[in-house]
């Protein structure tokens, strides 16, 4: 395929040269990583995304959001009703996911 041979500004080029509407700049401001919207959306996807860790000493949950390309802890909650308010997700969501 004569497509595949071209390197990665070409493929650009040629997708856009064979389209029939005008390609959105934006979309190729990060290229070849994800566009700004995308990023925006995987931001917005690890807002509801957290992880729950029950804290040993205290038998109170404690409730931290982990970053899933990074696995980084990003924010830890002292409880889960701070990490509902704080996520704007229902508290009972939240323990469900902690009870399993």
């Amino acid at each position: 395929n004569e497509f595949n041979s071209l390197n990665k500004f070409a493929r650009i080029a040629a997708a856009i040269s064979i389209t029939h509407s005008k390609p959105l700049v934006d979309d190729f401001i990060n290229y070849p990583g994800p566009s700004p919207a995308a990023l925006v959306a995987m931001e917005a996807e690890n807002l509801k995304r957290v992880k729950l860790m029950e804290s040993s000493s205290s038998k109170q949950s404690k409730v931290a959001q982990i970053d899933p390309r990074t696995n980084e802890v990003l924010f830890v909650w002292a409880s889960v009703e701070k990490a509902a308010a704080a996520l704007s997700i229902p508290a009972k969501d939240i323990t469900h996911v902690i009870k399993g």
